[in-house]
């Protein structure tokens, strides 16, 4: 069943995903990629992935000014070598027990005329697994 709550969901999926891997595909083109996908079962030997994914539509997020603007806004702290070691390990040996909650609900809902409108929030939590959970 296809529902508006869904689609939004789908949305925010997608979006999320496409800031962490730094790529994105417009909703009309992921559509029309997945059809031809499943249509060849493994790519053309002449052409690479990344090609087949380029010529679909994906878009490199760090070309797009405000996408850069914002990631040069964060930059990293300089920090030693070593200590870099020591946190990548820490957060692998951690990862299954952290999680993130995106809560999306209503603010405000009305109705003119045949319309519907709508004031949407959402909340983005941090979860760590207890003792006891895992």
């Amino acid at each position: 069943m296809d529902t508006r709550l869904g689609q939004i969901m789908i949305n925010c999926d997608a979006w999320l995903k496409s800031v962490w891997h730094g790529v994105f595909m417009p909703r009309e083109k992921r559509a029309k990629f997945v059809d031809r996908w499943r249509l060849i079962a493994e790519p053309s030997i002449t052409r690479s992935i990344t090609y087949e994914f380029e010529s679909a539509g994906l878009q490199d997020l760090s070309q797009d000014l405000d996408y850069a603007q914002a990631k040069n806004f964060f930059r990293r702290e300089p920090k030693p070598e070593e200590q870099s070691i020591s946190d990548d390990q820490f957060l692998a040996s951690k990862a299954d027990d952290l999680s993130m909650v995106l809560t999306l609900y209503l603010d405000e809902l009305s109705q003119w005329k045949n319309c519907l409108m709508f004031t949407g929030n959402y909340t983005i939590q941090s979860q760590v697994k207890t003792v006891q959970e895992k």
